[in-house]
């Protein structure tokens, strides 16, 4: 019933305003006038030039706005059946009715695909709500955001049905002279052998993600884009893609896996939580047994391990055992190389020399803002911290020194984006920052430039200085300027998220997983910058699985443990 009342809620609210632009609409461009009972009148303004044929404004009726509200009716009564439909029929088992169809299956799908997007553009209003507050953003901003993720999650949609649709073939794909974004070196020749790892290596944002998507046909065939080489006509692969929330359709996670035996990482005990209440690496473990269960002779990973945490990553790397012993072909994306299986393939996809320590050193203390004055602690404490009306941890307590960093770790979904989402909301805005999980919730701007020109507004500093703040992330960002933030690749993304935030210079940094995505030289010049920033000050509390980094930048970890926050001593 909750999730049928906020559903219909929005639609109502949705239907209104369709019913209220109609109106305005009407009189506007003159459409109002219907009637003789006219309740105002509005000054004509005819227009110039090529358009003086038309007329704007005029008399506004009552039989006019009851002409208009009839019109738009019709068209708000579909969007409330489709919130209440949204709430009983199920867009996954839709799907699955709609392939065993003869004849209107691209009907159906279309309709499952319009169920789908409903509950998710509610759950994108209120992530992009929490974005801009952490931000600063103005409301006026807000919609941008909620129309690109609404046209991101059909585009998964999409992608998912591409995926499902695909031919089954026998032969193992392969790429000839391809080269993708970011490349800076000679073409990538990839030739899959049944039982055979290939782990796609290279600097973040130098086209795993591309190449993934080439072997499993994606670009060409789902995106329609030309790319210099030979890439494979599209057959049915296991695909994971680095945030594969988007592809999950059902509203618990039973919907999505249907069977309930035998299924990896426990998720026979999440059979009935709320997809919209998975943590990352849960959404990882849901869309991974979904793709396991198909029987795939190709998995194409991008950055698998990258969300899971320490069991979760063990487990995985038995499955691809198991898998290359069964004669599967499977290719990882992947920055963290302990938890892969031995006896990988590897395919360096950088050829670019490294950094200069010494300059990028220079930039990072050019960069980061001037020294506090001094503060004092943060003490942070509440009775729990829940999630759809489930505890995940009780009686917390927590005290930020100025100028330390904590950790917070434990297991996927024991609640570590809640506690730092709490965090942040029990602060006043200007003295924290936050970096979500989903750093893309951020974006407001149609260009890189443009998004770091806007943080500079919104953070009051000198034009540039985020750039400059970005630049010790990423020294070659100069060619990325051009590009939409959502175009970049995770790792810089992230780098974005962290330059944007740093400007508001505060008093408390919170990151969620500060160097997913990250290369393992972006992750000591990460590790660098956040040095440079304990140094004036400022308190960093951080949610992360990655144990090593933790124990680079924090003096105090905390972990949560059947739903209690415990202080662990850190490793040496």
């Amino acid at each position: 019933m909750p999730r049928l009342r906020s559903r219909f809620l929005l639609a109502f609210f949705l239907a209104l305003g369709f019913v209220l632009l109609r109106v305005i609409y009407s009189m506007v461009f003159g459409t109002a006038a219907y009637g003789s009972d006219v309740l105002f009148e509005i000054p004509q303004l005819r227009l110039s030039g090529p358009f003086s044929h038309i007329t704007l404004f005029g008399s506004v009726t009552i039989s006019g706005i009851v002409s208009s509200i009839n019109l738009a009716l019709p068209f708000a009564l579909v969007i409330l059946v489709f919130a209440l439909a949204s709430s009983w029929v199920n867009p996954a088992r839709l799907i699955g009715f709609a392939k065993k169809l003869r004849f209107g299956a691209n009907l159906v799908s279309a309709l499952a695909i319009a169920l789908v997007q409903l509950p998710g553009f509610l759950e994108a209003a209120k992530r992009v709500s929490f974005a801009m507050r952490l931000r600063g953003e103005k409301r006026s901003r807000y919609v941008v955001p909620i129309f690109e993720i609404a046209i991101a999650r059909a585009n998964s949609i999409a992608l998912r049905l591409f995926l499902e649709s695909t031919p089954k073939s026998r032969a193992l794909p392969k790429l000839a002279d391809f080269l993708p974004v970011g490349a800076s070196h000679k073409p990538v020749n990839v030739e899959l052998k049944a039982g055979e790892l290939l782990v796609l290596k290279g600097k973040t944002g130098t086209g795993k993600t591309g190449t993934l998507e080439a072997l499993a046909g994606i670009i060409k065939e789902f995106r329609g884009r030309e790319f210099l080489g030979e890439i494979p006509a599209p057959m049915q692969v296991g695909y994971l893609p680095q945030n594969p929330r988007d592809l999950l359709f059902g509203f618990v996670v039973s919907d999505e896996l249907g069977k309930t035996e035998n299924l990896p990482f426990g998720l026979s005990r999440k059979l009935d939580l709320p997809i919209s209440t998975l943590s990352e690496g849960e959404a990882v473990q849901v869309w991974l047994a979904k793709i396991l269960s198909q029987q795939h002779l190709v998995y194409l990973l991008d950055e698998p391990f990258a969300s899971l945490d320490k069991t979760a990553q063990a487990e995985l790397g038995t499955i691809i055992q198991v898998l290359l012993a069964a004669g599967k072909a499977v290719v990882i994306a992947e920055h963290q190389f302990s938890a892969i299986p031995a006896g990988y393939l590897e395919l360096d996809l950088d050829s670019s020399s490294s950094k200069d320590a010494k300059s990028i050193s220079g930039q990072i203390f050019e960069a980061i803002p001037e020294s506090f004055e001094a503060s004092e602690e943060i003490i942070f404490e509440t009775k729990a911290i829940t999630a759809a009306k489930t505890t995940l941890i009780q009686d917390v307590k927590l005290q930020l020194q100025p100028g330390t960093a904590t950790a917070i770790l434990g297991k996927n979904g024991a609640g570590k984006t809640s506690l730092l989402r709490a965090i942040s909301k029990s602060q006043k805005p200007d003295q924290v920052s936050m970096i979500p999980e989903v750093v893309e919730d951020f974006f407001v701007c149609q260009s890189l430039r443009e998004e770091l020109e806007r943080a500079d507004q919104i953070a009051k500093v000198t034009q540039g200085f985020t750039q400059k703040t970005l630049e010790s992330f990423i020294p070659e960002c100069g060619p990325l300027l051009d590009l939409h933030p959502r175009d970049l690749s995770a790792g810089q993304k992230l780098a974005l998220g962290c330059a944007m935030q740093l400007s508001h210079k505060p008093k408390l940094l919170l990151i969620d997983e500060p160097v997913k995505g990250f290369d393992s030289e972006l992750r000591e010049t990460a590790q660098e910058i956040l040095h440079c920033v304990l140094e004036t000050g400022t308190a960093i509390a951080f949610a992360t699985h990655d144990r090593e980094f933790a124990n680079s930048l924090a003096s105090t970890h905390f972990e949560i443990r059947d739903q209690m926050l415990c202080l662990v001593e850190v490793a040496k």
